[in-house]
């Protein structure tokens, strides 16, 4: 019988909790002993994505005594409720990293950004328990965000051209607009996901979503490119160690389906991909290939699966 994950977080047996989204359970098990030593076990998310983790497992009290460090705009210091949850209700202080911390170049919050605000945060309230929400190993991909060669050029006229975009303040966040995504969107609508991942490997340009890297890379790529993810966070992680005391937790809100074709699924998470495709915040990936074949990838709400329920929960010392 696996645990519940909810029930050992209200136990409140922790000082730190670190949450890593997206993190599959058997991709963490063969890479986290390269970077901390402690013990593993399995346990169950009450949730297949973000937001219906959070409203599951934090939604029932107040957890006055927990600031809450988050890379993820779904949990944020806003007044909004997203699917009747509003995060700050729930907790002493939200820092959110997700706003200040955006980087425009990547779309996403990088885990050393996340390491030096949990510095500060330690700092500024030290009598308090933590939750550091780190935005990794959930897709971008950062590794295709290494450019060589004409693709730097290119990338730099992109980042101008989002300034002129933006009048001069990059925009974050939920409503975050860029002109690589518009670029990119039209592309796609027009000559499909093929040819487009070929005119941006041309330009030398970014392979950060998923469907790139299996187009310009290979399926399975994007194992390797998924883990690479997971290697950045835990390598600040350790980092953290050299000023996080107590006990510390390791777990994640959800784990990852890889692309797969829609019609291998089973009956039931084929339906919550048709269901996500309906919501407003996505929580899914699509593509076809050149073939004609639909390919999903990502992690939709209340679908009860091990690859998406289940996911590590790691104990350590400091």
């Amino acid at each position: 019988m696996i645990e519940s994950q909810k029930k050992l977080i209200d136990k409140l047996d922790w000082d730190h909790l670190i949450i890593l989204d997206a993190c599959r359970y058997d991709i963490f098990s063969e890479i986290y002993c390269e970077y901390l030593s402690g013990q593993l076990k399995k346990v169950k998310s009450a949730g297949s994505c973000t937001l219906e983790w959070l409203k599951k497992t934090w939604g029932g009290r107040n957890y006055k005594n927990v600031v809450y460090i988050s890379a993820n705009p779904y949990c944020n210091s806003s007044e909004v409720k997203i699917f009747g949850f509003r995060a700050k209700d729930h907790f002493h202080k939200i820092i959110d990293v997700w706003d200040f911390g955006w980087d425009t170049e990547v779309n996403t919050v990088r885990p050393e950004t996340v390491l030096r605000e949990t510095k500060r945060a330690l700092e500024q309230y030290p009598s308090k328990k933590f939750v550091i929400h780190y935005a990794q190993p959930h897709p971008p991909f950062l590794k295709g965000y290494e450019l060589q060669g004409i693709g730097i050029l290119a990338n730099t006229l992109i980042k101008k051209l989002n300034l002129l975009h933006s009048g001069g303040a990059a925009q974050v966040g939920l409503h975050q607009t860029n002109i690589r995504d518009v670029i990119g969107g039209k592309l796609i609508r027009t000559l499909g996901y093929g040819v487009t991942a070929k005119i941006k490997n041309l330009l030398g340009l970014p392979a950060g979503a998923v469907w790139d890297v299996w187009f310009r890379f290979g399926p399975d790529k994007v194992k390797e490119f998924y883990e690479d993810n997971l290697r950045r966070a835990l390598k600040c992680v350790k980092k953290s160690l050299n000023f996080l005391d107590g006990k510390i937790i390791i777990t994640s809100d959800h784990g990852e389906i890889f692309p797969i074709e829609i019609e291998k699924l089973d009956s039931r998470v084929k339906k919550g991909f048709l269901r996500a495709k309906l919501r407003p915040y996505k929580t899914i990936g699509e593509f076809y290939t050149p073939d004609g074949k639909k390919m999903v990838f990502g992690h939709p709400a209340n679908v009860r699966i091990p690859v998406l329920r289940e996911v590590p929960w790691f104990q350590m010392k400091a």
